[in-house]
């Protein structure tokens, strides 16, 4: 096995591994679904504020997953809503799934496949502007 097709394996591993726990996947067309019913899901995007602006799940909050935990006040009027967490590939979706968990939040779902399937299904995007201001 070549050391590029390991690597991926242990990426892909570790995602499973990460998102096996407290966090269930929603499908790109469940969530799509969800936005436009009356109890939407409150969607964060982990990603960069780069990529955030180049392309996102239309409605979703900014808040990249090293500043979870410094944010997590901001979150805090949320936590009873369904939230939806999701980065480019998971590994970060996976870290602030973990800091959330470590502060009580229990609804958490996962996009599955990221905004990578999302972009690749063709899903609605929204770009530009940096929404990182969270209102309840």
């Amino acid at each position: 096995m070549n050391i590029k097709l390991k690597n991926i394996l242990i990426i892909c591993i570790s995602v499973v591994i990460t998102f096996s726990g407290n966090a269930t996947d929603i499908s790109q067309n469940e969530l799509f679904k969800q936005m436009s019913s009356n109890d939407k899901p409150f969607v964060i995007d982990v990603r960069t504020a780069d990529e955030y602006i180049k392309g996102h799940v239309p409605g979703a909050i900014n808040i990249p997953h090293l500043q979870i935990k410094n944010r997590m006040n901001e979150i805090l009027a949320h936590k009873d809503r369904d939230i939806v967490l999701y980065c480019r590939s998971g590994r970060r979706a996976g870290i602030a799934k973990d800091d959330l968990i470590s502060g009580g939040f229990s609804k958490l779902t996962h996009l599955e496949g990221d905004f990578n399937a999302w972009s690749a299904n063709k899903m609605p995007i929204e770009k530009g502007h940096n929404n990182n201001l969270i209102t309840p």
